[in-house]
């Protein structure tokens, strides 16, 4: 009878596998149990992050941006927002219904928060219209109509009613780009990392929240 060498090495080899693979299961499985994993929670846009106090003073962070509202209101809500940020869009949505019922009990302070270069010709492009008093016309035509895929907002300007020569100086100059980096320096200062962010009677909240949950957090 002929030994087939061939064959026998095959055998052997499996085998091999076969005993390698039970041994690394087996050191795996008591790696784990020698240092087992501590699960850590998932946050995500609709799980915001708790709120934390912010020791800063509302007028300073009022200072030279657009605002709703009575300055003396019993509630401040001040929102670090992003134009390229679609719960930004929907809390927009909120801010409106909260301004619309309580006019006299909130004052509600827009600050920008640039996670990227859209981000930034829009927050331009808002500031420059700010200068003849139409901040909020065209925050709303950025939510509703997107960002500009080349960064150009004269035809939205044109939409809103701006004097474009006075727009598209202001637009083209950069004149609020440090204004723009200084408010996203300050939102990173005081912990925000993400949008939409709002400090809320002083208290700092991270996430979107509907319309019920948002007027929960006021004093009213």
């Amino acid at each position: 009878m002929q030994f087939d060498w061939k064959k026998n090495i095959q055998t052997i080899l499996a085998a091999l596998n076969t005993v390698i693979l039970v041994v690394l299961v087996i050191l795996v499985v008591y790696n784990n149990n020698q240092n087992p994993a501590t699960p850590q929670p998932v946050r995500t846009a609709q799980q915001p992050a708790p709120n934390q106090k912010v020791d800063i003073d509302i007028n300073t962070l009022a200072a030279n941006s657009p605002s709703q509202g009575q300055p003396g209101a019993k509630n401040s809500i001040v929102i670090f927002n992003s134009f390229t940020c679609g719960y930004c869009a929907k809390a927009r949505e909120v801010l409106i219904q909260i301004h619309d019922k309580y006019p006299e009990k909130t004052r509600i302070i827009y600050k920008n928060f640039i996670r990227n270069d859209k981000d930034k010709y829009a927050a331009m492009a808002a500031e420059c219209a700010n200068d003849q008093g139409k901040y909020f016309p065209m925050y709303s035509m950025i939510f509703t109509t997107g960002v500009t895929a080349d960064n150009n907002y004269t035809k939205y300007a044109s939409a809103i009613g701006l004097d474009l020569k006075s727009f598209n100086q202001c637009f083209t100059s950069n004149k609020y780009q440090n204004k723009i980096d200084q408010e996203s320096q300050l939102g990173r200062g005081i912990g925000i990392t993400g949008t939409p962010s709002f400090i809320i009677n002083g208290n700092l909240s991270v996430g979107y929240r509907p319309f019920e949950v948002f007027e929960k957090m006021l004093s009213l």
